[in-house]
Order: C-alpha cells, then structure tokens, then sequence
C-alpha cells in the first residue's frame, strides 16, 4: 500500500506531460553552395502549422544547432579521412537523429563537454568491434579500435564581431534563435522563410572562420575547441593532430584539400512543453577551407 501511495504522489506531482511536435514535412532545408566553394546559402521554410506550434507553445526558441565534420572529401557520402564504411559522413544525420532527436519526440540534450571544448559526438569502431558506435563523449582510447577508425562530430564556437572571446552555443539559444516573427511569406503560399549564409573567411593570425549573416546580426564560428580552422595542409596536419590524433590519424597522408562538411537542426528551446525537440539533422553542405 505504501509504494502505491508514492507512485500516485509521483504522478500527481509530475503532471501530465506536454509534447512540442513539429511534423518533418513541415520544415524545409534549401541550400546552395557558391561557384567558388566557399560559402552556403541557406534558407529555411516553415509551413503554417508548423509556425501556429511554435507561437503557441515556444517561449525562448526556436533555435539552430550547427554541427561539422573535417574531412579531405567533398562528398558527403566519401569517409572522413579514412576510406572504412564506418567512417562515411553519410551516418552522421542517422546517428543525430537516432541519439539525439529521438523517435518518440522525447530528444536528448546536448551541451559542451566543458569551457574550453564542445564536441557533437563521436561515431567510432569499439575494441574488438567490426561496426559503428555512438558517444556523447569522448570514448577512452582503450575502448576504441587499435586501428583508428571513426568521425569526430564537431559544434562551433562562437564570436562576435570586435570581440573575439569565444563561446558555445546552448539551450535554449543554441547557435541563433528562428526570427519567427520577422519571417517573410516570399511566394505567398503561406510558407514563411529566412535566409542565412555562411561564408569562410581569412583571418590575419592565419587561419579562417566561418562568417554568418543572417538579416542584421553577424556571428563568427571557430571549431569545437575554438582554434582557428586551419587554411593549409601543413597547419591542419599539426592541429588536427593534436586536437585529437585518434579521429584525425588519417590526415598524416598526403592531401590538397580539406572541406568542412556542415549540417543543422532545428531546436524547440522552452516553452510549454516538457519534451526536449529536435528537428531531423539537415545535410547542408560543405565548403572548402583549402
């Protein structure tokens, strides 16, 4: 009786729990990569439905969390820096969205592993393994493959303009919230959008970042450890190795060019609602550093 007693107390307490669901079909990722590879168009269409949800039950949202992998391919579907079936890029939408988003709208939250590091998440081949696993974080070196094998998936750090202290995006804020309320109805179907585009740019300390320019505000994204992206084969050879030898041990080969593979999800932020929401993870593209 009295441990019927506690779960009814629980329960009661707990309240009824209240889901933020955006249908897949009504959210819609278009992107363009430039002539000169250095740069991505982006624009994102939300249907009526999906903006009658969000006004209804987002309180501090929607938001965009970007993640990126490094890799000397320009497809997605090549591997990172090796030639295995686990390391294609290709998995990493499934992976986010399996992990991550979840199939019942009950998402798993993400934020940085600490100040000065922010990884995504981590695709490698365990000890002993012959296929992929998923971690939030950094697997030991003991249960990973003795033969490096596997992709790290990173999230930007983030500047702003005159100010370059860096720092990680997180909930409810993320990389940068929607502006629902200043999305326009371009084709007037009823279908309301906004673009962004994010741009590589040179650095005079030697290195790039990636510029974003959505309506008035500009941000300016480093990588997961908020160095520099690397504009050479020899200083990416030197930083990758030492921000994580494991997952970049492929780059010790020779090669002429390095691409920053990007996606993007759609994050619900806080409201009334008690689920955590996160849209499938979009492909957008990728731009050549080098």
């Amino acid at each position: 009786m009295v441990l019927v007693l506690a779960s009814l107390f629980i329960v009661s307490g707990c309240g009824i729990p209240t889901y933020l669901y955006i249908p897949e079909s009504s959210i819609e990722w278009n992107s363009e990569q430039s002539d000169e590879k250095d740069s991505l168009e982006v624009t994102l269409n939300l249907y009526d439905d999906a903006l009658s949800t969000i006004n209804e039950k987002v309180k501090e949202g929607p938001s965009i969390k970007f993640f990126y992998v490094l890799s000397t391919n320009s497809s997605e579907y090549a591997g990172s820096f090796t030639e295995s079936n686990y390391s294609l890029l290709s998995e990493v939408s499934s992976a986010f969205n399996t992990h991550y988003k979840g199939s019942t709208g009950n998402g798993y939250p993400w934020s940085p592993q600490s100040d000065s590091m922010a990884p995504g998440f981590y695709l490698y081949t365990p000890a002993g393994g012959s296929t992929h696993t998923f971690s939030a974080y950094r697997p030991d070196e003991s249960e990973m493959h003795e033969t490096p094998d596997g992709i790290l998936v990173g999230t930007f750090s983030q500047s702003i303009p005159n100010d370059s202290t860096g720092y990680f995006g997180t909930a409810p804020y993320m990389d940068f919230l929607v502006p629902v309320s200043t999305m326009t109805d371009t084709n007037g179907d009823g279908i309301k959008d906004f673009a962004f585009t994010l741009e590589k740019q040179q650095q005079e300390d030697a290195g790039l970042h990636l510029k974003l320019s959505v309506q008035s505000e500009i941000l300016f994204f480093s990588d997961y450890k908020k160095s520099l992206f690397p504009d050479d084969a020899k200083d990416a050879k030197n930083q990758l190795i030492e921000e994580d030898k494991y997952f970049y041990d492929g780059i010790n080969s020779d090669f002429d060019n390095l691409y920053l593979h990007i996606w993007a999800s759609l994050y619900g932020g806080e409201g009334d609602f008690t689920n955590i929401y996160w849209s499938e993870l979009q492909y957008l593209g990728c731009i050549e550093l080098f």
